[in-house]
């Protein structure tokens, strides 16, 4: 994931025909879809490296205390073809989130679920938006 943040990665992904990038996606029907995706402008990064760059740059993270859990709702989607995160990753990651958590699970959807899976993707995500709302204003004052 850090290694993502650092300019390096892109030309890592493309050497060798893509090899690197390959490797992540192997399994994926659309690959040949992805790669040409990518080789547009700025296609790398914003359906690749932006998802990774948007956390904190290893360089930049801080130095000392760890970050202070949050405490807003969270929607995590995982699936149970995910070759980079495992279950211990799914079991340890909410000891981090104090507020609540909604965990679903989008079978056969790989890493890139969003990707791999956008229907059930953005159902979900939708639902948890729609959920987040109708609990905003239900505690409105009116």
């Amino acid at each position: 994931m850090y290694f993502f943040q650092f300019d390096a990665a892109k030309d890592a992904l493309r050497e060798d025909n893509w090899a690197l990038l390959k490797a992540f996606f192997d399994y994926h029907p659309d690959l040949n879809d992805i790669i040409r995706d990518f080789e547009r402008p700025n296609g790398l990064e914003a359906g690749f490296l932006n998802w990774y760059r948007a956390n904190i740059h290893p360089d930049n993270a801080p130095k000392g205390e760890p970050l202070p859990n949050t405490s807003q709702p969270i929607l995590q989607l995982y699936s149970n073809n995910d070759l980079y995160i495992g279950p211990e990753q799914l079991a340890t990651g909410p000891q981090f989130i104090d507020g609540p958590i909604t965990m679903k699970r989008i079978d056969g959807a790989g890493h890139f679920i969003a990707r791999n899976a956008p229907d059930e993707f953005n159902a979900a995500v939708i639902a948890f938006l729609d959920g987040q709302e109708a609990a905003r204003n239900s505690s409105a004052p009116d």
